[in-house]
């Protein structure tokens, strides 16, 4: 029942994949312990409780938008994951260099850790049940044809809980050499952040332009964030790697400092709101507000307050709203920007 509630509560959060995942996770497990048959005795008491948790929010969405399950089904779960055409389409290995970015600082346990789970399966089988749970869903999820950094985020507290035990056993039977390479790498990780800092500061970069001339102060803090990273890792590695446990503060300063300096173009790019509250006047005064990204969109239709902010060359994850009898004039293809403009300054001023 327990089960029910949670994934109830996280197919209302996250739709259908609070109901895949935790049913892929468990299929080696139950397999490997012979437990399919509780699997088909108790799932179904799972499955009554999110329905009945769930029903009256799905009934009460299907009143207000009767399309709204035929888009969030087929579109956001079933196109997503197999359609050619799916967004944020990227290849197989994707999560390869996500998975081994997020376990940092902590990514000379990565191996070890897996292999235990898999060697000590039978011994230890909830060590085996971590190892699945981060397995299967990253196999899942690399399959899918659309993919974002953020979907793996399910593997990631099963795989904590198996390196913690990997990093347990190594530290009591004094296996330091895995600590040592841990260190090695946290050292490379933020010998390689200080110097790209500084190719870029330098403008030795020239096709990378990432910091604007008056930015400086922002690198000062990139480098000071990376040589805390490569501080804290010479202290894990002294005494034989005794003071392994010093690498979880490699990130500390890059957490404290990330937020003052990440360059003023992300900044805009992912969070207009500034921009948009510095021509807050113009743009209120016009008739018409255009946008090429629907990131953007979301931004001007929140701070102005309205809803007519029209879509201009890109449509993205509005594609199926726009495509509505009643939502096409809300996009303005590249082929008919130069008669629509001709028109819309007839009628008053344009902003895109």
């Amino acid at each position: 029942m327990l089960l029910g509630l949670a994934c109830g509560m996280g197919f209302m959060t996250k739709g259908f994949l609070a109901l895949a995942v935790p049913v892929i996770a468990v299929i080696p497990i139950v397999i490997q312990q012979r437990k399919v048959k509780d699997l088909f005795c108790y799932g179904p008491v799972a499955i009554v409780v999110a329905v009945l948790l769930s029903l009256p929010w799905a009934l009460a969405v299907a009143q207000r938008e009767p399309d709204y399950w035929n888009y969030f089904f087929w579109v956001e779960h079933i196109q997503r994951f197999a359609e050619e055409n799916a967004q944020h389409k990227a290849p197989f290995w994707y999560y390869i260099p996500i998975l081994i970015a997020a376990v940092l600082p902590w990514l000379g346990l990565l191996p070890g850790s897996l292999l235990k789970g898999w060697r000590e399966r039978v011994q230890r089988p909830e060590l085996f049940f971590l190892l699945s749970w981060v397995v299967m869903p990253l196999i899942f999820f690399s399959i899918a044809k659309g993919k974002l950094p953020t979907y793996i985020l399910p593997c990631m507290a099963p795989l904590a809980l198996l390196m913690a035990a990997y990093a347990e056993d190594c530290a009591g039977q004094l296996r330091t050499r895995v600590f040592k390479v841990n260190a090695v790498l946290n050292g490379l990780f933020g010998l390689i952040g200080i110097i790209a800092l500084l190719l870029i500061g330098s403008g030795a970069l020239h096709k990378v332009h990432l910091f604007n001339a008056d930015e400086w102060p922002k690198i000062v803090l990139g480098l000071i964030a990376f040589g805390g990273w490569l501080l804290f890792a010479v202290v894990s590695a002294r005494d034989n790697a005794k003071r392994w446990t010093w690498a979880a503060a490699c990130p500390l300063l890059l957490c404290l400092l990330i937020g003052y300096a990440i360059p003023q173009q992300v900044i805009d790019s992912k969070q207009p709101q500034n921009f948009i509250r510095d021509n807050i006047a113009t743009l209120s005064q016009s008739q018409f507000v255009l946008a090429d990204r629907v990131g953007i969109a979301a931004g001007l239709a929140w701070e102005l307050k309205r809803s007519d902010v029209l879509m201009y060359g890109e449509k993205g994850e509005l594609s199926y709203g726009l495509a509505y009898p009643d939502a096409r004039g809300h996009y303005i293809g590249e082929e008919d920007f130069a008669g629509w403009l001709a028109q819309a300054r007839k009628q008053g001023m344009c902003h895109w």
